[in-house]
């Protein structure tokens, strides 16, 4: 896995997010733009993370770095690839998305509590953060939600605070990254911003409780190792070698078992995730809610009266969930397991497309 960090000036870091991936062996490179270092090209990352800085979008003039940087962030979600933008990095992501950028009335500098949106839990992000958290903010700028993208989080200063578009790009306005340390460096060099105001807190409040900044990097490093999961996912060779792909759901890749004379679905979770209590219990639960959507489609596709749902498989290492089904007057009920399955099983490619096209829409 390769990442590339956008840096903008010297004193606003990646933070936590570097000696995350160095931690676990990930190649990470971090790209000085104030320095006048070039920029990589799409095909040499797979993640690219856009941090903060004291710039707006549009001050072109002043920091000719953001016009490339600008249509780079463009050119990686029209490859889609994972971007994860942070503050500016999040108002670079919008605006690449046609969303605008615009003063707020007034800075939001500080910790201040972050919600999650009305119909959020419909976006990975959500399961991996609380209902209300404290988070960072240092910004005079906010974004518009880009259209087609997810809302995810707002606060009482900032309505739109963080955002998920096609999975794959995050918007995040506040910082889980930041450390004392980085935090005490950024109030040195833009400490004048700390003017008094609605949402704006002084230094010392700012520096005052380091539990904070450990809870909001706790929420940083879930982050991120759900997307370093999604990025490395891959299927144990087993299941590659005895199923068919059918699609991907919003938060698992569900398969056909090649040798089952009934349909045998198998989910397996995207993230990484090698045992089930790992699971955040949002996406576990919406985990749940796609198996019986699945389960949904056997009884009314296939005539299914009996179903095993979340059957989890222990023959192979990945975490995987089971959804089968059969009639009821079926003798051969149990279904069979591993190493057992029917030789009858006949998956013409018009039976597969069939079944691909059930499940084209959005499951749970």
């Amino acid at each position: 896995m390769k990442v590339c960090i956008l840096q903008h000036v010297p004193f606003e870091g990646a933070g936590t997010v570097l000696p995350y991936f160095a931690g676990r062996g990930q190649r990470a490179e971090v790209v000085h733009l104030y320095r006048g270092q070039a920029l990589p090209a799409v095909g040499d990352f797979d993640l690219l993370v856009v941090m903060g800085g004291p710039m707006g979008v549009a001050d072109v003039a002043e920091y000719g770095f953001l016009a490339a940087e600008k249509r780079l962030i463009a050119a990686a979600i029209r490859a889609d690839k994972w971007v994860l933008g942070i503050c500016l990095g999040a108002q670079l992501a919008a605006a690449a998305l046609g969303a605008d950028v615009r003063r707020m009335p007034a800075a939001e500098i500080g910790w201040y509590p972050v919600s999650l949106a009305a119909g959020a839990e419909r976006s990975w992000l959500a399961d991996l953060l609380p209902c209300q958290f404290d988070a960072l903010h240092w910004h005079a700028d906010r974004f518009d939600l880009p259209v087609g993208a997810m809302h995810v989080a707002g606060s009482a200063g900032c309505a739109n605070q963080a955002f998920v578009f096609n999975r794959r790009v995050i918007g995040l306005q506040f910082h889980l990254e930041f450390t004392v340390d980085s935090t005490r460096a950024l109030i040195e060099k833009s400490g004048g911003e700390l003017a008094a105001g609605p949402w704006v807190q002084a230094a010392a409040d700012i520096l005052a409780d380091e539990g904070r900044f450990a809870a909001a990097n706790r929420l940083m490093g879930a982050i991120l190792r759900h997307i370093e999961g999604e990025i490395e996912f891959c299927l144990d060779p087993r299941l590659a070698a005895d199923c068919y792909c059918i699609a991907e759901l919003d938060c698992a890749r569900l398969l056909l078992h090649k040798n089952a004379a009934v349909p045998w679905f198998i989910l397996v979770p995207r993230g990484g995730y090698r045992e089930l209590d790992e699971l955040p219990l949002r996406r576990r639960a919406r985990l749940l809610r796609e198996s019986d959507w699945v389960a949904g489609l056997l009884r009314s596709e296939f005539g299914a009266t009996k179903i095993n749902v979340a059957a989890l498989g222990n023959q192979v290492e990945q975490l995987h969930w089971h959804v089968i089904g059969r009639r009821a007057d079926d003798p051969a009920w149990p279904n069979p397991v591993w190493g057992h399955l029917e030789a009858r099983a006949d998956w013409s490619a018009a039976r597969l497309a069939r079944i691909r096209e059930l499940f084209t829409g959005e499951g749970g």
